[in-house]
């Protein structure tokens, strides 16, 4: 009688540890601790509900990169010219990296000098949207 409730006593220990489990961590590689990025990977681990984020400040998109390539992160919020710039020098990592989405829509942006007298896009030549179209 024995044997067969120590064999039971067992089942249930383990079967027990097996829901005692945490889930996984999902490491998310955000950016600077100052910056919008890491910020949003707060509001992204507050919405998370079971999953559980833990959000990895870095220096930037071509840091997340790195350490999504390196396996120290399993996620990573990563501008668009920066994967450009990265699979230029990387080309092999790109093949265990996939684009989840797209945040938002980078916009691009002109600043110049008071001194440049430019103060409207339209300035640098041609309409706007042709301005834009170039940026993009």
């Amino acid at each position: 009688m024995r044997a067969p409730l120590a064999a039971l006593a067992l089942i249930l220990a383990t079967s027990a540890s097996a829901y005692a489990v945490e889930p996984p961590t999902f490491r998310l590689c955000t950016g600077s601790e100052s910056g919008n990025y890491f910020r949003a990977g707060h509001m992204l681990k507050s919405k998370a509900g079971n999953l559980k984020i833990e959000v990895v400040p870095t220096q930037g998109s071509l840091d997340n990169l790195d350490k999504l390539s390196a396996g120290q992160c399993d996620g990573a919020f990563v501008q668009s010219d920066a994967l450009l710039v990265y699979s230029s020098k990387n080309a092999a990592a790109l093949s265990t990296i996939e684009r989840a989405g797209v945040l938002y829509p980078l916009v691009p942006q002109a600043y110049s000098t008071r001194r440049s007298e430019i103060s409207k896009a339209i300035q640098f030549g041609g309409s706007t949207r042709r301005a834009q179209q170039a940026a993009e």
